[in-house]
């Protein structure tokens, strides 16, 4: 988890690195100016919390692996999936990374033994509070495909 949490921080910050100077350039059309928040959303916010925040806290359960649950539990409003993503291609990586998550608990679930009864809870807690958020997420997709139809 740890491993691809490093790399989706990376992502994102190859996104600021790449594309935010794009939207600078002189010959930039001019129905883009000005439309950096609308085409990227929150990307500078999800950066900011995923790499000063999550990332450190988990990696801070690399010797307790089980304690990944409460990072998840702790940051649920910044989990959220905001209506503001409009560039498929990459602003899809946060509800594709929710979904990562979701197997990544799923398969630490697997590995806890019905005694760690406590721990087995709060990772379970945590993997329905995912869940709810992927199906947020995809209600609020299909919300803006349906805008503006008859």
């Amino acid at each position: 988890m740890v491993t691809t949490e490093r790399e989706y921080v990376r992502s994102l910050r190859y996104i600021i690195d790449h594309y935010f100077p794009e939207m600078e350039r002189a010959d930039l059309p001019q129905d883009l100016r000005g439309k950096r928040s609308v085409i990227f959303g929150n990307l500078e916010k999800l950066v900011d919390f995923h790499s000063q925040y999550f990332l450190k806290e988990l990696e801070s359960c690399c010797n307790h692996p089980l304690r990944v649950s409460h990072c998840f539990l702790r940051h649920n409003k910044q989990l959220e999936l905001e209506d503001k993503m409009d560039l498929a291609s990459y602003l899809l990586k946060p509800i594709q990374r929710m979904s990562k998550y979701a197997l990544l608990l799923k398969d630490l679930i697997k590995e806890v033994s019905e005694a760690q009864e406590q721990e087995l809870a709060y990772l379970r807690a945590a993997a329905e509070m995912v869940k709810f958020q992927l199906r947020h997420g995809n209600d609020l997709l299909a919300m803006d495909a349906i805008r503006d139809c008859d």
